[in-house]
């Protein structure tokens, strides 16, 4: 069965239930709710698909409070745990991870508290979800934009972290370095300003609700389309870039390392007495860290790439309510994933950084083959080796 809207009808049915609006809906004003309940009928009505969709938002949403208060107190543990062997990027990258923790906590519980507030106002209204908005939705719209933001400022600064280190060894040359890091700052530079303007946005838009103030429909119906098109695409179109740098960047440390190898091998050629199993292991140690950081990279972006998905489905929400219910879904699980793997990227993070290391390192190697067997211990000499193949030792 299918029914025609007007443009005022579209629009008052999109302000009040889209899924980025719902992030709006606050909890109904006390007295509101009084009067409500004593003046509605004791007979309740169907389900409508309205309400249908209230519950399973509530239900996708609900559990995931529970799970992201355990990863919360899981990263915690994990870095009193780690907290004196830790460097100062790890520092970083933990306060900002608990910053998206406390961030998404309270995310879903604004939204499951609206889900619910809506769901009852609902069946208390004939059906009629045209509940009130409050400061807290205002809040809620605002909390779900840096969610999104500070995430893209997470993917920056892993972007920058990794940058620096093929840098540091001439895994890139400065050209291509220059070239990445530009598009690295400007990327997030540009996120910064529409998110920025998009959360001004957002607060006058729900203060002008809130106050009661009439404004048309015909204007702020097609802004409202317009503003949420336009960021989940650039959602996307910048979870694409930071995905790119990211994988381009772990590649180039992974041919580092690889040329690294060769050259070790070259280096002992003739002298294979004096590689030890401990080297070679040390090697095969590094090669597996960094193809593990590879993949965290990947799933970092998969990640992203959910959500911003997830964001591009609230453009079609006027076709049907229920791509609000998809939008929640990937965007619930992308950031499950994002966090799971952020706490398990440290560790790797930390050591990659150790393997290349600015510090030349310096390896013993036998200073001559025809020497002695009786002098061959202390006839070795120092070698250094350069920054860019600081991952052999």
């Amino acid at each position: 069965m299918t029914s025609t809207f007007t443009t005022q009808q579209l629009s008052e049915e999109f302000h009040s239930i889209s899924p980025w609006m719902l992030a709006l809906q606050g909890v109904l004003q006390s007295n509101k709710s009084t009067n409500s309940t004593s003046s509605s009928s004791s007979t309740l009505h169907p389900m409508t698909p309205l309400e249908l969709y209230f519950v399973l938002n509530f239900s996708t949403c609900a559990p995931y409070i529970i799970i992201e208060l355990l990863l919360f107190v899981l990263s915690i543990v994990i870095y009193i745990y780690k907290f004196k062997t830790m460097k100062r990027n790890q520092h970083v990258l933990f306060i900002m991870l608990f910053v998206l923790q406390a961030v998404v906590v309270v995310d879903l519980v604004l939204r499951v508290n609206n889900e619910a507030n809506a769901y009852e106002y609902s069946r208390l209204s004939s059906g009629n979800a045209d509940y009130l908005l409050s400061g807290i939705a205002v809040a809620h719209r605002c909390i779900i934009n840096f969610m999104v933001f500070w995430q893209l400022w997470i993917m920056f600064f892993l972007c920058t972290v990794f940058l620096q280190i093929c840098r540091q060894t001439s895994s890139i040359t400065p050209m291509v370095y220059k070239v990445l890091n530009v598009t690295n700052i400007t990327t997030i530079v540009v996120m910064s300003i529409f998110y920025a303007l998009h959360t001004l946005y957002n607060i006058i838009s729900g203060v002008l609700t809130v106050e009661g103030i009439e404004t048309d429909p015909n204007i702020i119906f097609p802004e409202q389309v317009t503003l949420i098109v336009t960021a989940g695409v650039l959602f996307f179109a910048s979870t694409l870039i930071f995905s790119i740098l990211l994988n381009i960047i772990s590649y180039k440390l992974e041919v580092a390392l690889s040329n690294s190898v060769t050259k070790l091998k070259e280096m002992m050629q003739g002298n294979e007495d004096f590689v030890s199993k401990e080297i070679e292991n040390s090697l095969k140690f590094k090669q597996t860290t960094l193809r593990k950081t590879r993949l965290i990279h990947a799933g970092l972006s998969i990640a992203l790439l959910l959500e911003a998905f997830g964001f591009i489905c609230i453009s079609f929400y006027f076709l049907s309510i229920f791509f609000g219910f998809v939008y929640l879904t990937l965007s619930n699980f992308g950031i499950f994933i994002f966090i799971s793997l952020l706490i398990g990227i440290n560790a790797p993070m930390k050591e990659v950084q150790q393997f290349f290391q600015i510090k030349t390192v310096e390896k013993e190697v036998t200073r001559a083959v025809n020497t002695t067997n009786n002098t061959s211990t202390n006839d070795r000499k120092s070698t250094k080796i350069q920054a860019g193949d600081a991952t052999i030792v």
